[in-house]
């Protein structure tokens, strides 16, 4: 059946003139896309009309064999069969489960010949299954959490791409309220990442429990697909959390690495200088080295070809810096930033800085092809300066800065919405002068959620 365009695919000249057009259709409208109410037409228009019967002239019985109705029967079965074809791999494309109990029910049917009936229906459909979300609240104490059971759902999606992990461990305090736990061992065990198949292409782990160091080499090392890693806590100590330990080896498809505040990049990227360990690194977070002045690595020689080779196809960068730090380590690499010539995008999460710090800055906000940038000042605490001496010498620099393609500025402190309310009108003023005509927005972030405090001018 063909269809010309330009006409509505819901409408009643795509339905076959055979089938009901109850009114039950416009309700399942919103629920599925043009193109599959296409597919679904064009199958059933190849189900062909029940042959006309002659009028009865007797009472004959209602359940006699007419074969005409069992080849409508046979070919609306294969219709239907079609239908489910279609609908599987929408149903059962995303998993997720948001609590201990979900995950333990789905792992114990897996392993049972007579399953629960309410999940009975997805054995067999986890070949769908490409992403993978288990985001779960723990109270420590009270909620029960197994590693094997997340082990068997993940041998269950053979084909999963996407396997994004969420657990938030929470230890009940004498005020009756409930506190993140803080440095909690990893449950997390060396079998279970082993169901991760060779399609993996992006692993997260967004929770306050997090793997160890030779999990991240495991992950490496068997999935060569692996294109993100994603990682806000890590169990272990810092300062032993390295690859130097391991095998050289060369991971040419990951495009992502982002790991957590107290993971430095000179335990990550080792000590080579002409085998970098990830030569298509597009978008790196990782924090300072307080030891060294600079982003780089610990490396002897500090070859330039070392960072051009880790560095070329860069495109952004997200740094921190250690809290206990001297402000006179503000010093950010500036070698990287010459090495890195797609640099899009810069974020700089650092604290314990003095107004005059930011001067430091001029150079990295001099790259011409900087689109984003973002940054976190926490104030000192000893500090005399305000919040707005701040924001003044990043404006300043920014005004000198005349950057052609910024579109965005990003403000990550807390204290942002303080200083829009005391300084409302000096800040605007100075704002909409400098950046309104170039189409640049300025965004504040208070680190829970992505709140807009200030538009682009037409807002003003």
């Amino acid at each position: 059946m063909q269809y010309k365009t330009g006409l509505n695919p819901l409408s009643r000249e795509f339905i076959p003139s055979y089938l009901p057009t109850s009114q039950k259709v416009p309700a399942y409208r919103d629920k599925l896309s043009s193109e599959i109410w296409r597919q679904i037409f064009s199958f059933a228009a190849h189900v062909p009309p029940a042959p006309s019967r002659p009028l009865r002239t007797s009472f004959e019985p209602a359940d006699d064999y007419d074969p005409g109705n069992t080849r409508v029967k046979r070919s609306i079965m294969l219709v239907c069969k079609k239908f489910h074809e279609i609908a599987c791999p929408l149903l059962y494309e995303h998993l997720r489960i948001y609590n201990p109990r979900q995950l333990a029910l789905l792992a114990q049917s897996l392993d049972l010949d007579d399953p629960n009936p309410q999940i009975a229906s997805f054995h067999g459909k986890g070949r769908f299954t490409k992403r993978l979300d288990i985001r779960m609240c723990i109270i420590q104490g009270y909620d029960s959490y197994d590693p094997l059971d997340t082990e068997r759902v993940l041998e269950w999606l053979p084909y999963i791409a996407t396997f994004s992990h969420s657990v938030r461990v929470l230890v009940a305090t004498p005020q009756g309220d409930y506190a993140p736990l803080s440095g909690c061992a990893a449950s997390w065990r060396i079998s279970s990442l082993l169901s991760l198949k060779r399609h993996i292409r992006r692993v997260e782990f967004l929770g306050n429990e997090g793997p160890g160091m030779s999990h991240i080499q495991l992950l490496l090392e068997s999935c060569p697909l692996l294109e993100a890693i994603i990682i806000n806590a890590i169990h272990g100590n810092p300062e032993m959390v390295t690859f130097r330990g391991f095998p050289r080896f060369t991971h040419f498809e990951l495009t992502t690495l982002e790991l957590p505040l107290d993971i430095p990049l000179a335990n990550i990227l080792g000590d080579s200088n002409l085998h970098p360990r990830f030569p298509s690194l597009t978008r790196l977070r990782v924090a300072k080295d307080p030891e060294n002045t600079g982003l780089m690595c610990t490396n002897p020689r500090n070859d330039d070809r070392f960072l051009n080779h880790h560095f070329r196809f860069l495109t952004s960068l997200t740094t921190f810096r250690f809290p206990t730090g001297h402000s006179a380590d503000f010093g950010l690499g500036l070698d990287i930033l010459s090495l890195c010539p797609n640099l899009e995008e810069i974020i700089y999460l650092h604290a314990n800085l003095l107004p005059f710090d930011l001067v430091k800055l001029r150079k990295p906000l001099a790259h011409p092809k900087l689109v984003r940038f973002g940054f976190e000042f926490h104030i000192r605490d000893d500090c005399v300066h305000s919040s707005f001496d701040y924001l003044n010498v990043l404006l300043t620099l920014l005004q000198k800065s005349r950057l052609p393609r910024l579109e965005c500025i990003r403000n990550f402190s807390q204290t942002a919405p303080r200083v829009i309310g005391e300084h409302r009108q000096q800040w605007w003023m100075a704002w909409v002068e400098s950046f309104a005509q170039g189409n640049v927005s300025l965004e504040h972030f208070d680190g829970r959620s992505a709140t807009h405090l200030s538009m682009s001018m037409a807002r003003i």
